[in-house]
């Protein structure tokens, strides 16, 4: 729901999607981010990549290669909604489990 509000903001040329990329960059960044918040360090390299990931896909574009094999345009705004959302749930997450402690 939250990846959906952020994607609104962010792409103006999807009309329609199909697929996970999005849930999956969310998905990602939320457990990626929420380890490295409880102290696990070495999830700061993962949070890290799909920033860098993100990043690139937005200044330079998505890969032809997996636009030519998917057969499609790569929505890389849902990734970056997805990851967006799955950031702000970690450290909802987070803020909520200090609540309770």
């Amino acid at each position: 729901m939250i990846s959906l509000s952020l994607d609104g903001f962010v792409a103006f040329s999807i009309q329609i999607y199909v697929g996970l990329s999005g849930t999956l960059h969310g998905l990602f960044g939320l457990f990626a981010l929420r380890e490295a918040l409880n102290g696990r360090k070495s999830s700061w390299l993962l949070v890290s990549g799909l920033v860098a990931k993100i990043a690139w896909e937005q200044f330079v574009g998505p890969s032809s290669t997996t636009g030519e094999l998917i057969n499609a345009r790569v929505a890389i705004e849902a990734h970056l909604a997805g990851a967006l959302a799955g950031g702000f749930l970690a450290i909802i997450s987070l803020v909520m489990s200090k609540k309770t402690n």
